[in-house]
């Protein structure tokens, strides 16, 4: 059967956004975990000492309310109704040996041991936060090896052949920061996570819609995707792209530590995107440099916000409460779009900072370039006001709002900042 769209995720991304709440990037990184899924360990990319397949680890990351589980849902409906044979994984998920025995089981069946994790709170398969061994399990599966040797001391050594696991996963900060262990956040795990960071809705929809007709072809055609198998190949140009971006571009040393891991393994992570990106747009398996420059942009899109979750993850007291100080900034510029007044801003955070706690924070917030401080003139009397910054929206992902920046300040107001007040 030939396949109705050009580019699956273009279909997808048609089918979602503007017609349902949940942010841009999360039905995008949800039509990449479809595509990624559906490939399955039969595609491979030959890179010489080994070999690099599909699967990706995917992490949406956002508040309560930012319809990550809408997101997930709808996705997931998608690929149910395509009829593709997928191992999906319960979500209650007790230990390393339930994995074990499901991944054997489906080995068995099928010849492959592959699995779809696919669940929108992370809680739900580490409810209690200690990890009892399924986060190094998940990290060593991650490569597929032809065979992967697990050993623990209850059942001793086991073998799992040709695995193929893929995830797709949602969570606020706030657990990750309670529940998840330490290591698991600065160490392979996470390393291996692609971080999605969204905020709530990027606009209201009151009454979502869903073409019923573009829901039946994103599932045939992903049924057709499912279909491709074999060696995926660069092509002359897309070998010179890449030698050149890894040898000229790359760069890890320079990032923040929490997230030195996923810029080591960031060459691999555009290969795979690379091949969802061609699979998507058709059944040939040659990779061109559009197809990576295309994966390197999306993966480029989910870093700036990919640091300000490991922000909120990683924060003290006070670095909480300067999140809850900045989340409030915005809430009352976005309302209005112009600059919000110091009274304003104590009168939602004075509870929980007094006015010397404040502006410590506030000074914080400036010199990380996250809000800009100015000094509006009333006559004899001088007020504190306070926005966003462009910086600041590019980390929770609402850069459509930087063109409301140019007005935030009224024309009408004389205006100093604080450094040039201070002749600095």
């Amino acid at each position: 059967m030939a396949r109705r769209l050009d580019s699956w995720l273009e279909g997808y991304l048609r089918y979602t956004v503007g017609n349902q709440e949940s942010p841009t990037v999360f039905h995008t990184w949800c039509g990449i975990s479809a595509v990624s899924t559906v490939l399955g360990r039969k595609c491979y990319l030959d890179r010489g000492f080994y070999t690099t397949r599909p699967n990706l680890y995917i992490l949406l990351c956002g508040v309560t309310g930012s319809r990550k589980t809408s997101a997930i849902e709808i996705v997931q409906d998608v690929i149910e109704l395509s009829g593709v044979d997928l191992n999906i994984i319960p979500t209650k998920l007790t230990g390393p040996e339930i994995l074990i025995n499901i991944l054997q089981e489906r080995f068995r069946a099928t010849g492959t041991s592959d699995g779809y994790l696919i669940n929108d709170e992370v809680s739900t398969f580490l409810p209690s936060g200690q990890d009892n061994g399924l986060l190094a399990l998940l990290s060593g599966l991650y490569g597929c090896k032809e065979n992967f040797d697990y050993t623990s001391f209850a059942r001793g050594h086991e073998a799992i052949p040709k695995a193929f696991p893929c995830m797709l996963i949602g969570s606020v900060p706030e657990w990750l920061k309670s529940s998840m262990p330490k290591y698991a956040i600065e160490g392979g795990f996470f390393g291996r996570l692609v971080i999605v960071g969204g905020s709530r809705p990027e606009k209201k929809i009151t009454y979502p819609t869903r073409d019923k007709d573009l829901r039946t072809i994103l599932a045939a055609d992903l049924l057709e995707i499912s279909k491709i198998s074999g060696e995926f190949s660069l092509s002359k140009d897309a070998r010179e792209w890449f030698r050149n971006w890894y040898e000229n571009v790359h760069e890890s040393s320079g990032c923040p530590p929490e997230l030195e891991g996923y810029f080591a393994r960031k060459p691999e992570t555009i290969l795979k995107v690379s091949m969802v990106v061609a699979a998507s747009c058709g059944d040939q398996v040659d990779i061109t440099p559009e197809y990576l420059d295309t994966a390197l942009k999306l993966l480029e899109q989910t870093e700036a916000r990919a640091e300000g979750t490991f922000q909120a993850i990683q924060s003290s007291n006070e670095g909480e409460d300067r999140t809850f100080i900045l989340s409030w900034i915005f809430r009352l510029w976005e309302k209005s779009h112009t600059m919000v007044h110091r009274s304003e801003l104590m009168r939602k955070v004075g509870w929980r900072a007094n006015s010397e706690t404040l502006q410590l924070h506030l000074r914080t917030l400036e010199e990380m370039g996250l809000i800009e401080t100015h000094i509006v003139s009333h006559g004899n009397r001088y007020t504190d006001t306070y926005c966003i910054t462009r910086q600041y929206l590019t980390y929770i992902g609402r850069e459509e709002l930087t063109k409301y920046l140019q007005f935030s300040v009224p024309v009408s107001a004389p205006l100093k900042s604080r450094k040039s007040q201070s002749g600095q």
